[in-house]
């Protein structure tokens, strides 16, 4: 799979940041979900830092949703960084 999206993991204490850069898409959600699965336990407390992200479709924005919920239900916290500037693809109206 060819991915123009990269995950910068860091610990700070109890905390591991995520900073996502690059296109986060259909095609890389994958990779951001394997990572994520990889550190969500109960007990963790996970910030997904998407200041460096480029570009994010619905399926991007469906992950993190899914990531959200998960959290709530297996306990783990998880919060997400951004600017706010950030434009979200939308598909075009048929």
């Amino acid at each position: 799979m060819n991915s123009n999206l990269r995950i910068v993991h860091t610990t700070e204490g109890d905390i591991t940041t995520l900073a996502v850069a690059g296109e986060l898409d259909g095609a890389s959600c994958p990779l951001l979900a394997d990572c994520l699965a990889g550190h969500c336990r109960p007990g963790a407390r996970i910030v997904l830092d998407l200041r460096p992200l480029s570009f994010m479709d619905g399926a991007g924005m469906e992950l993190i949703h899914g990531a959200y919920v998960r959290s709530a239900l297996e306990g783990w916290t998880f919060a997400v960084m951004t600017t706010g500037e950030r434009y979200i693809a939308r598909r075009a109206a048929a």
